[in-house]
């Protein structure tokens, strides 16, 4: 089913609220926002939200959870551009096999561990308190997906921990907590033993 226009512009404000503000909750507000037909018709774009709720239907929402995710701020007429419908069906991949990644993403972390004789308290910690954790770095350089970053959080909660004094901290901590509203985190046991099995075969 197609979303109208201005469901569609509902739905990208209470999503980017969502990610951006610390204080709503999409899952929390059911996604409803302030907003009436008179303040979307004023808009100049609507017609990029007409475009999008037309080529996305019902998985409209699922595309702006993806793109909101990468933490990159962009403008809603960017979004009909082929590099954010490649974001989203990365998404979609990685959340049809969130396991493997996650298993994936272990060895990774094992590795770099080994090879930099660090340990894995270590990536998520900075002791200078001026650095963002080594995990968030190699999410940054793609080294690992911001779902792992999600599953281990949720298995430390290491963003709440840390104090950290890095002017990009406190937009990635909001990132990385707000984004574990639409990541099912309910079977933990799962990935802890992922986790554990991965750091304990460390070489």
């Amino acid at each position: 089913m197609q979303s109208t226009p201005f469901e569609s512009y509902k739905l990208y404000q209470a999503l980017k609220f969502h990610f951006t503000q610390k204080k709503y909750d999409f899952i929390k507000f059911r996604g409803k926002i302030k907003t009436d037909g008179k303040t979307f018709d004023a808009r100049n774009d609507k017609y990029f939200f007409h475009l999008l709720a037309k080529r996305y239907g019902k998985d409209l929402r699922d595309f702006y959870i993806a793109n909101f995710a990468t933490g990159d701020d962009v403008w809603i007429g960017d979004l009909l551009g082929e590099q954010y419908n490649t974001v989203y069906t990365e998404w979609l991949k990685r959340k049809q096999t969130v396991t493997k990644v996650f298993t994936e993403d272990v060895q990774t972390l094992v590795e770099f561990m080994a090879e930099k004789e660090t340990s894995f308290i270590e990536l998520i910690t900075t002791p200078d308190g001026n650095n963002l954790p080594i995990i968030v770095r190699l999410f940054e350089q793609g080294y690992i997906s911001m779902e792992t970053i999600v599953f281990i959080n949720a298995l430390t909660q290491f963003v709440e921990k840390v104090d950290i004094k890095h002017p990009f901290w406190k937009d990635k901590k909001l990132l990385i907590t707000k984004y574990q509203s639409f990541v099912d985190v309910s079977d933990l046991g799962k990935f802890a033993s992922i986790l554990r099995n991965g750091i304990d075969n460390k070489k």
